[in-house]
């Protein structure tokens, strides 16, 4: 965390898109306003592991088979926000994404409500743009690739203005052209963005600060002409486990023409002396097409003294089979 130029921004997400993001710009005087994000994940379901391959230096990327299909993963998100200023505007999204189908000469439509949960007048305003996954995440930055959608997308309206508790619908259009469309997924994201002044008279001066709220909404079309069979193909693959102190960090490949849904995965650390084994549960998350995103898995604090672990990590996503990784791992 920095603070140049008497700037702060902080920022909290989840999965590839749909994060949403607060950031604190100061205007005049001096501190820091900490934010607490606190992301809780409930994770269920029974697995039996079968016929892992050994592999060199310890470490195995394997699959696993399931006597039955898990359960989906249920997770909520918490954000709890303890210091000034206070966030008198916010605005929320009532979806994280939006899925559509690409078929030339075919339009279609979707909505996303925008709802001001605040106290105060909030004006906000949308934007479509694309992006691409380097190295493991999202980078906004990135425009025209082969996969693009936002040229074919168009939010309306693109401003207005919420009342304290007011919400409002937008539309999301999607115009695909005459194609043809290669197989597979496209994709953009929708930027749902409100700012505002909070005064503040802290102890010896004046301070203004620019609160800038901002929701992403994933948008992802899907070119049919080669439907995928059901179960999926098993083709995603743990490619990288480390152990960054606190938290495990998981690489995750997808070198399919479709995105991929983790919808359910959970960390089984064991200890090797055979002590009592600890299972870690994962958020839902989305891989796309020819990419690898780099998942981050909070290592409780309930960890600290285990000792040396086998540490198994497991992810469903459709297939027959779940993928797997295998390390060992000093905690």
């Amino acid at each position: 965390m920095s603070f140049e130029s008497g700037e702060h921004s902080a920022t909290w997400g989840k999965s590839v898109i749909g994060w949403p993001v607060i950031s604190f710009s100061r205007t005049a005087g001096t501190g820091l306003f900490p934010a607490l994000f606190k992301l809780w994940t409930l994770c269920r379901g029974s697995h039996r592991r079968a016929g892992l391959r050994p592999a060199d230096a310890g470490r195995r990327f394997d699959r696993l088979t399931v006597c039955k299909r898990p359960a989906l993963l249920n997770f909520s998100i918490l954000l709890l926000f303890l210091a000034a200023p206070v966030l008198e505007a916010f605005v929320g999204v009532d979806r994280g994404e939006l899925l559509f189908k690409l078929v030339p000469g075919h339009g279609a439509a979707s909505t996303v409500t925008v709802t001001n949960s605040g106290t105060e007048l909030s004006t906000v305003s949308l934007s479509i743009e694309d992006f691409k996954i380097a190295d493991g995440r999202p980078n906004f930055s990135a425009q025209e690739h082969s996969r693009a959608l936002a040229s074919r997308l168009t939010v309306f309206p693109t401003s207005f203005e919420l009342k304290a508790g007011e919400s409002r619908e937008v539309q999301v259009l999607l115009d695909p052209g005459d194609g043809p469309f290669e197989a597979g997924t496209y994709w953009a994201v929708v930027f749902v963005q409100t700012s505002r002044l909070a005064d503040m008279v802290p102890p010896g001066g004046d301070r203004q600060v620019q609160v800038r709220v901002v929701e992403r909404v994933g948008v992802f079309a899907f070119a049919d002409a080669e439907p995928e069979p059901r179960p999926l193909p098993a083709d995603v693959e743990i490619t990288g486990l480390e152990n960054a102190g606190k938290n495990l960090v998981v690489s995750v490949k997808n070198p399919s023409r479709y995105l991929r849904l983790v919808t359910e995965g959970y960390v089984l650390a064991t200890p090797l002396d055979g002590g009592a084994a600890q299972r870690w549960p994962m958020q839902t998350f989305r891989v796309l097409p020819d990419s690898v995103v780099r998942m981050e898995i909070p290592v409780p604090e309930a960890a600290a003294g285990m000792g040396r672990c086998n540490v198994l990590v497991a992810l469903d996503y459709g297939a027959d089979e779940l993928v797997a990784g295998e390390q060992e791992f000093e905690f």
